[in-house]
């Protein structure tokens, strides 16, 4: 488990621009996509229950 500490005012991290644990993606980038991804898990699955009562709706109607 990492330890975490006070780090000074000034500090940069010397991985900032390519984290390998990452893999040698950039730290700012990958919290951009984060922040502009989040929530859309939440949408895809109102989108599925969307469908499937489509499905089900469409499904009860008799072929003619």
């Amino acid at each position: 488990m990492p330890e975490f500490k006070d780090l000074p005012e000034d500090f940069r991290c010397p991985y900032r621009d390519g984290c390998p644990y990452l893999e040698g993606l950039s730290t700012s980038w990958v919290f951009e996509r984060y922040q502009e991804v989040a929530g859309t898990e939440c949408h895809y699955e109102y989108q599925l229950e969307e469908l499937h009562k489509e499905l089900r709706s469409n499904a009860s109607i008799p072929s003619s």
